[in-house]
C-alpha cells in the first residue's frame, strides 16, 4: 500500500497530512529516508513518524457522545472555540475523528471513529 496510506491507516494522520510529513523527510521506512508518499510499502515494514513506529489500525474504535451545546465539531478551532474533540481526549490510545457534523448550539448524538 501506499506510505501516506499506511500513516493514515496507523492513526497517524490524514492521508494529505501525512503525504506532506513524508515530504518533509520526517518518515523513514526500515532505516531509509523516503520522500514519496506513494512509495508502497507492506505491512511488515518498519514505519518511523518523527522517531516513532506506526502500526497498523487493529482494533476498529467508536464512541457515541452526547453533544453539549457551545462546543464546535472538528478536530481544530481556528477561532480556539471549544470543540468536541477537547470532550473525548484520553477516551481511548486511537486517533478518533467525528462523523458527520452539529452546529455549535445544536445538541445531539455524535459518533466517533478511527
Amino acid at each position: 500500500m501506499p506510505l501516506n496510506k499506511f500513516i493514515a491507516y496507523g492513526g497517524v494522520a490524514a492521508r494529505r497530512e501525512a503525504a506532506e510529513l513524508v515530504k518533509g523527510g520526517k518518515v523513514v521506512v526500515n532505516g531509509d529516508k523516503i520522500f514519496e508518499p506513494g512509495f508502497k510499502v507492506a505491512p511488515t515494514d518498519k514505519v518511523i513518524v518523527k522517531g516513532k513506529q506506526v502500526y497498523l489500525q487493529k482494533n476498529a474504535v467508536y464512541i457515541l457522545l452526547n453533544k453539549p451545546k457551545d462546543y464546535v465539531t472538528t478536530t481544530d478551532d481556528p477561532k480556539e472555540r471549544k470543540t468536541v474533540m477537547m470532550l473525548v481526549e484520553g477516551a481511548c490510545p486511537e486517533r478518533v475523528y467525528p462523523v458527520g457534523r452539529l452546529d455549535r448550539q445544536t445538541t445531539g448524538v455524535l459518533l466517533f471513529t478511527n
